[in-house]
């Protein structure tokens, strides 16, 4: 039975030291005029379909081709370009990300190690 209330009083403990630290900040959002807010579409944002790695030699290409996809991005053009058609072809040695992208919609993530 002490051990139960050790536990319960710890996490009352936890709990307290919890809401005084984070109390100011409550303080401050609450303080936001509610007309401000905007909604945010997370899953959009923060959950491609998928991450995928991969390699290549300088002078090859490879298809990343998504048929949803409306445009993709090469984060280092000097390492590597991608194409509308999704093809990505290596151009010096580096790491590459390339995003596959539907409008604003992350769909694929791509890191390309190019030797």
């Amino acid at each position: 039975m002490m051990f139960k209330k050790s536990i319960v009083s710890s996490l009352l403990i936890s709990g307290l030291a919890l809401s005084m630290s984070s109390g100011t900040f409550a303080k401050e959002v609450s303080s936001l005029p509610a007309n401000e807010a905007k909604p945010v579409e997370v899953s959009s944002v923060f959950k491609p379909q998928g991450y995928y790695s991969d390699s290549m030699l300088v002078g090859q290409e490879l298809d990343v081709y998504n048929p949803q996809a409306t445009r993709y991005q090469s984060d280092r053009k000097a390492v590597a370009t991608v194409d509308h058609n999704g093809i990505v072809t290596a151009h010096s040695t580096g790491t590459v990300h390339i995003a596959v992208m539907k409008g604003n919609t992350l769909l694929d993530y791509w890191t390309i190690e190019v030797y």
